[in-house]
């Protein structure tokens, strides 16, 4: 789905934007220490929304991190598109954030000895600043950003605007885990022999086939890797296959490995087969034996990379891997529970809301999340009205 936002509307962003642009043109970055506090300092009050205020009191007081959404020319990457989020967007994507995310850490240290307090774990690990764009950040071929993080000071997240149904927010819990998983082993590093495992199988090319995306997957599970992007290098590598591991079910986990099947590789080898005019008998002996091989030996990287992941986790952070999984898994089905197939509302054409439709279209998007599962959320002064058409 997507927004319709009127001429004023894109008129007042545009002015607006262009007035944060002259003005950052002036001004310089100031580095400070990663653990830099910011929950002494003193805000702006001038202009300041109820959106401002809730992140103060949810996300920068309990978590020391300063979330921005307001449009910041110097915090994001010149020669980019770059839009800031809708405002109604902003509270009920930290909400989630929150959730799924900041206290799945949280309740995992729960009665741990590494912390005496549980939340200790995130305030000191978690970048100081996220800050939230609109739309995504497209790179050569085609490849979409999701997210990036700056040195474990800062994560960008992007499309923030794209997630209100349940693929789109997989996607913003799996790039937050994904480069939180980053800081992790920047501050405390994984063993030699991850990279080991598949050295020689690491490419800069790793969107190729660009046009294909599920033949793209297919031959990096046969490589031997859980996705296409941790083809890309061995940190990638380390973190995907961690965050992987924690946003599939162990359902999904088992139908990732089972469904490697060696079928690209064995093409190849009978294509080769067919060239040296090899009889059809012989060219079908190669296909099976080496999608067998193939296979095996994707699986068998895949396991062992996982099983050093959770080594990893256990000894350098006390975490359970298998633990912080299931937790993270309760919290994503309340989640998506909270997410429904809204009904699209077009002028006066409506296609059978339900009542949850009604209200989120009534009361605005903070309406979906129930009071006693993540904190309640007061918008006077945001906008309520939810215009979406098909595409």
């Amino acid at each position: 789905m997507k927004y319709n936002i009127n001429t004023t509307c894109r008129s007042l962003l545009l002015s607006a934007m262009t007035i944060s642009l002259a003005l950052g043109m002036n001004s310089c970055k100031k580095e400070e220490p990663l653990d830099v506090d910011y929950s002494g300092r003193k805000v702006l009050t001038g202009n300041r929304s109820e959106t401002d205020k809730w992140l103060d009191e949810n996300i920068l007081k309990p978590y020391n991190v300063s979330a921005i959404w307001r449009y910041t020319d110097i915090e994001t990457h010149y020669g980019y598109d770059i839009v800031p989020p809708m405002e109604e967007n902003v509270v009920p994507f930290m909400k989630m954030l929150d959730y799924v995310f900041m206290q799945s850490y949280i309740e995992v240290y729960e009665g741990s000895k590494a912390y005496k307090d549980p939340a200790d774990f995130i305030r000191t690990y978690i970048p100081k600043q996220i800050l939230l764009l609109g739309e995504y950040e497209y790179e050569g071929e085609g490849v979409r950003k999701l997210g990036q993080a700056e040195g474990g000071r800062k994560i960008l997240l992007f499309g923030i605007n794209h997630w209100q149904n349940k693929d789109d927010l997989s996607e913003f819990f799996h790039t937050m885990f994904h480069e939180f998983s980053h800081i992790l082993h920047q501050n405390k590093l994984y063993p030699e022999e991850f990279q080991k495992i598949t050295a020689d199988k690491y490419t800069g090319q790793w969107f190729n086939p660009k046009d294909d995306y599920a033949k793209r997957f297919r031959i990096s599970r046969e490589e031997g890797f859980v996705s296409d992007y941790a083809r890309k290098n061995k940190d990638e590598d380390f973190v995907e296959t961690l965050t992987y591991y924690l946003v599939l079910s162990p359902d999904g986990w088992q139908q990732l490995l089972a469904g490697i099947d060696g079928r690209e590789k064995a093409a190849e080898a009978a294509e080769k087969a067919e060239n040296e005019h090899k009889t059809k008998e012989e060219i079908d002996q190669i296909r099976n034996a080496t999608m067998v091989s193939v296979t095996n030996a994707a699986r068998d990287a895949i396991v062992r990379k996982q099983a050093i992941v959770a080594s990893y986790l256990a000894e350098k952070w006390s975490i359970d891997i298998d633990q912080l999984r299931d937790i993270v898994q309760r919290r994503l089905q309340v989640a998506y529970g909270t997410i429904h197939t809204r009904a699209l509302v077009n002028g006066s054409v409506t296609l059978h809301p339900t009542a949850l439709d009604q209200q989120i279209l009534s009361q605005g998007l903070a309406a979906a999340f129930p009071a006693d599962q993540l904190s309640t959320f007061s918008c006077d002064g945001c906008r309520r009205d939810l215009r979406v058409e098909e595409k």
